[in-house]
């Protein structure tokens, strides 16, 4: 039976693991302006193996418009007052890549704000943000 105070790893000292450096010189101080590096081990990206079916590449002649999400204030498309959400709502409607915004939203499950033309929030599709606070009393309740 084990003392108090003792347990199974009590007798144990810890190891302490000593490296040693062969060459103190930092790799960045030897390369010189016009080296190139090359590893022998390629690393996983993102991009690798998945198709990304919503972006569609454009001749440099063919560029799209402006975009109301990037030409105007980037938060109307996440403001807290529904009126500012169905100004956002609005500026969507006449934009080229809609139909790709919002479905890629979808997909990501976007948590909140204007994608698409649609309000999201929590993940889900509304139809109109109810503003903060707690509703109005209704004078016809009896």
């Amino acid at each position: 039976m084990r003392n108090r105070g003792q347990n199974c790893f009590s007798g144990l000292q810890p190891t302490r693991h000593r490296f040693r450096r062969t060459n103190t010189e930092p790799l960045h101080n030897k390369l010189k302006e016009n080296d190139v590096v090359t590893t022998t081990q390629s690393w996983p990206s993102a991009t690798t193996d998945v198709a990304c079916s919503t972006v569609a590449t454009e001749p440099a002649d063919q560029r799209l418009p402006a975009l109301p999400c990037r030409a105007g204030n980037p938060d109307l498309w996440f403001a807290e007052s529904p009126g500012q959400l169905e100004e956002a709502k609005a500026l969507c409607a006449s934009c080229p890549i809609r139909k790709g915004c919002l479905t890629a939203a979808i997909d990501r499950r976007e948590p909140w704000g204007v994608w698409g033309g649609e309000i999201f929030d929590q993940g889900v599709v509304i139809a109109r943000k109810r503003p903060r606070g707690r509703p109005r009393k209704v004078a016809s309740c009896v």
